[in-house]
C-alpha cells in the first residue's frame, strides 16, 4: 500500500505531465498559426491586381498618350532644371480677314405692366399675389416671371416687379365701399 505522500507525489508528477504538454500544444498551435500568415501574406504579395471589369474606363487611352506625349515634347523643347528656361508664351493670333459690320440691335422694348393689383395673401412663410389684367386674373408668387418682369417682393400693400435695372412697384387696389357702416357687429344682438 502507498503511503499518502507517495500518492501525492504521482499527482503532482501527472499534473505537471499534463501542463507540460498542454503547453507544448499551444506553442506547436501558435508555429503552425504563424506560418500559415506568413505563407498567406506571401501570396498576397505576389499576386497581380486584375481590374474589376464591372467597373467603367473614366480616362480613354488614347486621350492619355496624347496628354503625356504633349507633356514630354514640352519638356525636352524647355529642360525643366536648365538655366534658359522661360514660360510658355503663345504665339500672337493671326490678324483675321475684316468681317462684315455687325448690326447693332436695336434697344429692347420694355413691355408694359399696366395689370391691376387686386390681392395680396401673406400666411406663414407663403407670399402670393392676384393681378387682374389682358390675361385675366393670374396668380404669382415671389421670384415667378410675368411678361418679362419678375416679382421680386410682395409687401403687405404692393409688389414690386424688376426687369433689368427697370423696377416698378405695383400698389394694391383699393375697393371703394358704399356704406362704411358694418351691417352688424359682433356681440351685440339684432335690433329689432
Amino acid at each position: 500500500m502507498r503511503t499518502r505522500a507517495q500518492r501525492r507525489n504521482t499527482i503532482s508528477a501527472w499534473f505537471t505531465t499534463l501542463i507540460l504538454l498542454t503547453g507544448v500544444a499551444v506553442v506547436a498551435i501558435g508555429f503552425w498559426a504563424f506560418s500559415e500568415r506568413q505563407t498567406t501574406l506571401a501570396q498576397v504579395k505576389n499576386q497581380q491586381a486584375t481590374p474589376d471589369a464591372d467597373l467603367p474606363v473614366l480616362v480613354d487611352e488614347d486621350s492619355l498618350k496624347i496628354a503625356v506625349q504633349h507633356r514630354i515634347e514640352d519638356s525636352v523643347e524647355r529642360p525643366l532644371w536648365a538655366i534658359t528656361r522661360r514660360p510658355y508664351v503663345a504665339p500672337p493670333p493671326e490678324p483675321s480677314a475684316p468681317t462684315a459690320p455687325v448690326a447693332v440691335e436695336a434697344p429692347k422694348e420694355i413691355p408694359p405692366l399696366d395689370d391691376t393689383l387686386t390681392s395680396i395673401i401673406i400666411a406663414g412663410g407663403m407670399k402670393i399675389i392676384f393681378l387682374q389684367g389682358g390675361q385675366g386674373t393670374v396668380r404669382l408668387e415671389e421670384g415667378m416671371h410675368y411678361n418679362g418682369w419678375e416679382l421680386r417682393k410682395i409687401n403687405e400693400d404692393s409688389a414690386e416687379f424688376h426687369l433689368d435695372e427697370e423696377k416698378k412697384v405695383l400698389q394694391l387696389r383699393a375697393f371703394a365701399t358704399v356704406d362704411s357702416t358694418p351691417l352688424r357687429t359682433l356681440g351685440e344682438p339684432k335690433k329689432q
